[in-house]
């Protein structure tokens, strides 16, 4: 499972960032999308503006590049 940091001090230490308590942790960049409106087959569907992988406009987040759905559109 898991686990996220938030707030305290990092520090660098033998290649890893670590917490207050010494915990190892892992540092990401989050990517920032949009879910873009396709027709597939005829059908409304949607993809996202990151990896182009079909979704849906109203899941927070895409399955597969992990962008954040969060901007504006065009």
């Amino acid at each position: 499972m898991a686990e996220y940091f938030a707030g305290g001090h990092l520090r660098f230490v033998n290649g890893e960032w670590r917490d207050d308590n010494g915990n190892a942790i892992e540092i990401y960049r989050v990517r920032h999308g949009r879910w873009l409106p396709q027709v597939v087959l005829g059908e409304k569907a949607w993809d996202c503006s990151e990896c182009k992988t079909l979704g849906s406009p109203h899941w927070k987040w895409c399955p597969v590049c992990g962008a954040k759905m969060d901007l504006e559109g065009e």
